[in-house]
């Protein structure tokens, strides 16, 4: 299997929405569930966590072009 498209979650709603519509399927509204402001993961994630996953994810990371600093304060 080969994947032909990719779903970003901070688009996840009109991504969806759009290949739900090129696939004929019907879309209906997508909710947003524990939604945290943009870049404030530092809120949410502990300095160890973040510096796992800046290193289990550091291709994607890169590939996508995140800002993922594991410079945060305590």
């Amino acid at each position: 299997m080969v994947a032909t498209r990719v779903l970003r979650f901070e688009h996840y709603a009109d991504d969806i929405s759009e290949l739900f519509s090129e696939l004929n399927l019907r879309t209906d509204d997508f909710p947003v569930l524990n939604q945290v402001p943009a870049n404030d993961f530092e809120q949410v994630y502990t300095p160890e966590l973040v510096e796992k996953i800046g290193v289990l994810a550091e291709r994607d990371i890169e590939y996508f072009g995140y800002q993922f600093s594991t410079e945060i304060a305590p």
